[in-house]
């Protein structure tokens, strides 16, 4: 098998596709477990080039927040070129700060005997949160370089990441991975090449948290602002940019943050843990403890008194 990367987009060569479902023996507790979709990780095969879902879901995830951005950035006073040319600096920054965040966060003990497999990035493992810090780099150097006010980017840049990470984690749940604590419930499932226990499809709440609430969240922020969002197809846009560039910068920033921080704080009691982290008589997940930060940032940003119009 043979792999070739292109940005966050994974293809395989394969002279033969097959995909073993191997599932664990039914027991009678279980029996009335939700069946998991048998979906094939692999959405199109064209001769010997293997397409993912997983890579599509990135490709269409960066698709549509490039669109919806474009959309809403006359709104922020930022130009559609600013836009369009951010693109390659956000796919790098996804994929370098995603795999660095996993390579230091959750798997250092085995990169650093084995550095040469951090670039084997086609067997899994980014990190939103190093995906995030790699955004937060390449969108103050992209700003710095232009000369783009950085918190009105920033905010254009909140409103539509819902988009992406809730593609990213119904990819999540197609391939089977990142999937939650052993439960009862009625929709629990059991995972392939997992231990047959039943199991939350935590990829599934994330999806609703992290991309659906998150989503509503931050088009009510926007509908707030500009007062009707159908006003972004309007050609007479310049009362509602007014309004929008009056909005303290960086507020919407500071939304997102902290929605995403309590929101996956709180998703991380039903999520395997990759790792604990202890503070005191408090023992978190590494994810709850990464998050602390983000929430601390976003009440900064919405308690900020001292935006100005420049930023």
């Amino acid at each position: 098998m043979h792999y070739f990367i292109l940005p966050n987009f994974l293809i395989t060569t394969t002279t033969s596709t097959i995909m073993p479902t191997i599932m664990p023996s039914l027991s009678l507790p279980v029996l009335f477990a939700l069946p998991f979709p048998l979906i094939n990780p692999v959405a199109v095969t064209l001769g010997s080039i293997s397409i993912h879902w997983y890579g599509l879901a990135y490709l269409v995830g960066i698709s549509l927040a490039w669109g919806y951005a474009r959309a809403i950035a006359p709104l922020f006073s930022i130009t559609k070129k600013d836009i369009d040319d951010f693109i390659t600096w956000a796919v790098v920054g996804i994929i370098v700060g995603g795999r660095l965040g996993y390579v230091l966060f959750y798997n250092p003990s085995h990169f650093l005997h084995h550095p040469a497999d951090i670039l084997k990035t086609w067997e899994g493992g980014m990190a939103f949160h190093g995906g995030l810090a790699g955004v937060i780099v390449a969108t103050i150097f992209y700003c710095y370089k232009r000369n783009i006010p950085l918190m009105r980017f920033s905010d254009i840049l909140a409103i539509v990441s819902p988009t992406g990470l809730f593609l990213g984690r119904v990819a999540n749940f197609v391939n089977a991975e990142h999937y939650g604590t052993p439960t009862d419930l009625p929709w629990g499932m059991i995972f392939p090449r997992s231990d047959g226990v039943l199991r939350h499809p935590s990829q599934l709440y994330e999806a609703f948290g992290e991309g659906i609430v998150i989503g509503i969240i931050m088009l009510i922020c926007v509908r707030s602002i500009a007062g009707s969002f159908t006003a972004l197809r309007s050609k007479s846009a310049s009362p509602l940019n007014r309004h929008v560039t009056a909005f303290l910068p960086g507020r919407l920033t500071g939304i997102f943050m902290l929605s995403y921080g309590v929101i996956r704080f709180l998703l991380e009691y039903v999520r395997h843990p990759d790792g604990f982290l202890s503070l005191g008589n408090f023992t978190l997940t590494l994810g709850q403890a990464l998050c602390i930060p983000m929430i601390s940032m976003g009440l900064y940003w919405i308690m900020h008194k001292h935006h100005n119009a420049t930023e």
